[in-house]
């Protein structure tokens, strides 16, 4: 659905390649993302990796902490190094696919530099409660063991498994997850937005961020 709402619009008409590379008409249609309402579910989708965030640390370890540094091996048969450098997942064609399916999406998320944090990032107060966790990839459990990180800061710095997040009804969230699927993505409905105070809630792990924990210049 086309809404106008200002300073929040998104075009939904545009083209994007295998790259995530994407070219905007002049003229289109345009949807704007509200901010989440209670009883909307939080929606996972993978990350590839460590994508792009945490970096200064990952260099310190390979260059201080680990004696094959970047040629540390993975479990996988991938060094530390390959793994590292995994391309990072570019969601385009998966927010067109959304787009054309006509999901009406409350809020986007990308889960960049603060991590799991960031997912309360939405102006309004509410909790966002998570019950599933995406598996973290093998290189987020090399960093930890290196350097002796609590799952709290992990979790406060790295994506962990979690590259983007949709919150949408409901009513939409397996619409979600299939479109996901079908895009070759893993997806999970993982949480639900709640009444209560700014914080996100990782139930499996048992941690909480509250809204003092998320600065963001």
């Amino acid at each position: 659905m086309a809404r106008e709402y200002e300073g929040r619009k998104y075009m939904a008409n545009y083209e994007a390649d295998e790259r995530g590379k994407t070219d905007y008409p002049e003229s289109g249609v345009v949807y704007d993302v509200m901010d989440p309402f209670k009883g909307d579910h939080i929606i996972i989708i993978e990350s590839s990796g460590i994508h792009a965030n945490g970096l200064s640390l990952v260099r310190k370890l390979a260059t201080e902490r680990l004696p094959e540094g970047y040629q540390t091996p993975l479990s996988s048969g991938k060094t530390f190094g390959e793994a590292i450098l995994t391309p990072t997942h570019i969601y385009a064609a998966l927010q067109r696919a959304l787009f054309d399916q006509g999901v009406d999406i409350h809020y986007i998320i990308n889960v960049t530099g603060h991590g799991w944090r960031k997912i309360m990032r939405a102006k309004r107060e509410f909790t966002y409660h998570i019950h599933t966790i995406p598996p973290a990839q093998e290189e987020f459990r090399l960093i930890q063991e290196t350097a002796q990180l609590s799952d709290r800061e992990m979790y406060e710095t790295y994506n962990m498994g979690a590259g983007f997040v949709y919150i949408v009804s409901a009513d939409d969230a397996p619409l979600v997850v299939g479109i996901a699927q079908a895009q070759g993505y893993e997806a999970w409905n993982a949480g639900v937005v709640e009444e209560g105070p700014k914080q996100v809630v990782i139930e499996p792990k048992g941690i909480t961020y509250t809204a003092e924990t998320l600065q963001i210049r």
